[in-house]
């Protein structure tokens, strides 16, 4: 006897619940591109809804659009890490690895926030060599020590 759930009517099932629930998402998705759409025809100039907008277009597969969302909100604030990483993040996807590099190097650039090491205890040294593409640390991870800001 055939297992019930592996008949085909109950695969067949299965599939055409999951393509309404993609096309669902897609609907959801391109009315969210859509309010974003619209709310940059009132205010080009707000940073935020271009990286929402960004968002969406990576969501639906659209990764040129995402790109250039991205970049826009970064444009327009230059302070704003979120779409630094974004456009970072999306670039390193499909431009490969040197684009990206440029994109995080500039949003590490770009934010306060302290950086810290991650290394393990035996790893951990007074001073290392110092090249022009580093970029110094507040404190530092190990395993063992936790965190010892310097």
């Amino acid at each position: 006897m055939r297992d019930a759930v592996n008949t085909p009517a109950k695969q067949k099932t299965a599939t055409n619940g999951a393509k309404k629930q993609k096309k669902v998402d897609t609907q959801a998705l391109e009315l969210a591109a859509l309010v974003c759409s619209q709310a940059i025809r009132k205010n080009p100039n707000y940073a935020p809804i271009h990286n929402t907008a960004g968002l969406i277009q990576n969501e639906l597969g659209q990764v040129n659009g995402a790109v250039a969302e991205f970049a826009t909100a970064a444009k327009l604030d230059p302070k704003f890490f979120e779409a630094q990483m974004n456009y970072a993040a999306v670039n390193l996807s499909f431009r490969g690895f040197s684009e990206a590099e440029k994109a995080y190097d500039r949003a590490l650039t770009r934010t306060s926030a302290p950086v810290i090491a991650v290394v393990f205890d035996d790893e951990l040294l007074e001073s290392v060599p110092i090249q022009a593409h580093d970029r110094p640390v507040n404190g530092t991870l190990t395993p063992l020590g936790g965190v010892r800001l310097l």
